[in-house]
């Protein structure tokens, strides 16, 4: 009975010191506040979102009388808001299903939530949508669109693809297969790796083929011009490409991926009439550094012997370079090169 009375009193005097310890309030300047006694630093638990809160947000409710992309949009934002407020993957379907109502809250039953997302998808997109999709897929090019709309097109109908959607390297395959064929030639000169990837690339291209466009046109100008009496342009024209006629090998040159914008002389990152460098090659003696020379198996260019197409473009290497899209607003390297360059 003693040695009780005793431990009771112990209990009272520690509770009574508890009371009179200080409350542990904000800390200024950010820091961490301290235990009585000096002891660990106490950290405030952070409390999950719990579901009455997840309930009071008045998010949307999903009724099943939907179309079947407004089902794919909803299951996606609420996805994306568990995610945010860290729900627990475990509490995903106690949360998801609060927010059904209607035909869908009937058809709802207790499962989980990788079961919850095949049941969904099988429920309200009906076999006959995804296989229209399909189809879709298959038709879908970019045809007269800039690479951003054509993305927009291929994203909306992929993601009821499975199969493709969840493969980034077939995404990223038939993505580009559907590019046009100015822009598909220039990005099979590279392995193909994501569907991002692929993406930024074709956008690159996309501005340097612009660029080119836009050169050309002040070419045509000049070259009316020089028909009105600057025969001087004219004759250098016929010199610049008399190395045809005399059976001289055309290249294509192909930066090497990454690379980004190469210069055709020295190999910094500018255009080859931007070049201040002078010199010759320690390899074969011509005017540029070894690092861009075609007999150096290393240079930053490959150099591919291709078969003459037009008198336009002869003695002329074809540069390849695919741009990232960090460098889209870079102005691209000159496009054509003179063959006594790269021999």
């Amino acid at each position: 009975m003693a040695a009780m009375l005793a431990e009771m009193q112990a209990m009272h005097a520690e509770l009574n010191a508890l009371r009179q310890a200080p409350e542990l309030g904000p800390v200024a300047n950010g820091a961490v506040p301290i235990a009585p006694g000096g002891g660990e630093p106490v950290i405030a638990p952070q409390r999950p979102l719990e579901l009455r809160d997840w309930c009071g947000m008045s998010l949307e409710k999903f009724a099943g009388t939907s179309a079947p992309i407004e089902a794919a949009d909803w299951l996606s934002a609420v996805i994306d808001k568990m995610e945010s407020f860290q729900v627990p993957t475990s509490d995903w379907v106690r949360y998801a299903h609060q927010l059904l109502k209607g035909e869908a809250l009937v058809w709802w039953r207790n499962v989980q939530m990788s079961q919850f997302v095949s049941q969904f998808e099988r429920r309200f997109y009906p076999i006959a949508f995804v296989d229209k999709t399909k189809t879709q897929l298959e038709r879908c090019h970019q045809g007269k669109r800039t690479v951003v709309e054509y993305e927009m097109e291929f994203n909306q109908i992929v993601r009821f693809v499975p199969h493709v959607a969840h493969d980034e390297y077939e995404k990223a395959r038939i993505f580009r297969q559907g590019l046009k064929a100015s822009i598909r030639q220039v990005l099979g000169a590279f392995v193909l790796e994501d569907f991002r990837s692929t993406v930024e690339r074709a956008l690159g291209v996309e501005v340097r083929d612009d660029y080119t466009e836009e050169l050309r046109g002040g070419d045509h100008s000049q070259g009316q011009k020089d028909q009105k009496g600057h025969s001087g342009g004219l004759i250098q024209k016929k010199d610049k490409h008399r190395g045809s006629r005399d059976g001289s090998t055309q290249y294509r040159a192909v930066v090497r991926p990454g690379l980004g914008l190469v210069c055709f002389r020295c190999g910094d990152a500018h255009r080859r009439a931007d070049c201040r460098w002078t010199g010759q090659c320690s390899r074969c003696s011509k005017d540029h550094k070894v690092v861009v020379c075609r007999k150096n198996l290393n240079s930053k260019i490959i150099w591919e012997p291709v078969a003459s197409s037009s008198p336009g473009q002869c003695g002329s290497a074809h540069m390849m370079a695919g741009v990232s899209l960090g460098q889209q607003h870079s102005t691209p390297t000159q496009q054509f090169l003179p063959a006594s360059f790269v021999q």
